[in-house]
């Protein structure tokens, strides 16, 4: 999975192709609203999205999605980075 970023106006995309070469696309989108001082973003599943003026934010792959943070109006999409095999229940099992 990957994670893409377009500044204006403000997007975040996590990007992740099947096995089967499918694309399933998760947009986060800042939501402009005056009466609400709140951080809020539309999240939507996409299959397709014309990703012109997005950028990749990093070259690590992503594992996963932990959901958003808010932090003195500030919102943050928490990705996993890094995972560690930590042992297995049953042998061939993770």
């Amino acid at each position: 999975m990957q994670v893409l970023c377009r500044n204006n106006p403000r997007s975040l995309v996590l990007r992740s192709k099947r096995e089967n070469g499918a694309t399933t696309l998760l947009q986060f989108e800042k939501v402009h609203q005056d009466y609400d001082s709140r951080p809020q973003c539309n999240v939507r599943l996409l299959h397709e999205l014309e990703l012109t003026g997005y950028e990749r934010l990093s070259q690590r792959t992503v594992f996963g999605c932990l959901g958003l943070l808010e932090v003195e109006n500030d919102m943050f999409l928490l990705v996993v980075s890094k995972c560690l095999s930590v042992g297995e229940i049953r042998p061939n099992e993770s």
